[in-house]
C-alpha cells in the first residue's frame, strides 16, 4: 500500500522545549520546522497531497497558506517547498471538484463507485 501525506502543515519543532512548552523565539516555521520525510527514515509516506482550495482558498474563505507562503511555492516549485525527495509522480495537486463547491453542496457521506 501506498501512503500520500495530505499536506495540513503539520510539522516538527525541533526548537520545542517540551518541558517549558515554549518554542525558540529565532523559530521561522518554513525555515526551521521539520516535515516527517525529513526526519524518519525511511519515510512514512511515499509523496504529498496538496490542495490547492487550501493553498489559495475557496470563495469566500481564506486558504491555510499566508501570502508569502503562496508567493513561495508559486515561485520556488512544490518539490523545493516541501523539501521532498518525491518523484514528480509522488507530488499530486489537487485542483479537485470540491474546493469548487458551496460548503452546503458538498456530500457528507461516502457515495458507492459506479
Amino acid at each position: 500500500m501506498r501512503f500520500y501525506f495530505p499536506d495540513s502543515q503539520d510539522q516538527i519543532d525541533p526548537s520545542f522545549d517540551f518541558e517549558t512548552e515554549e518554542r525558540s523565539p529565532f523559530r521561522i516555521r518554513q525555515r526551521d520546522d521539520r516535515y516527517a520525510h525529513e526526519v524518519l527514515s525511511p519515510s512514512p509516506y511515499v509523496g504529498m497531497l496538496v490542495s490547492k482550495a487550501i493553498v489559495d482558498g475557496i470563495s469566500g474563505a481564506a486558504g491555510k497558506y499566508s501570502a508569502q507562503q503562496r508567493q513561495r511555492l508559486y515561485r520556488v516549485g512544490i518539490r523545493e517547498f516541501f523539501r521532498g525527495r518525491f518523484a514528480p509522480e509522488e507530488l499530486e495537486v489537487l485542483a479537485g471538484l470540491l474546493g469548487r463547491l458551496p460548503l452546503d453542496a458538498v456530500p457528507d457521506t461516502p457515495c458507492e463507485p459506479d
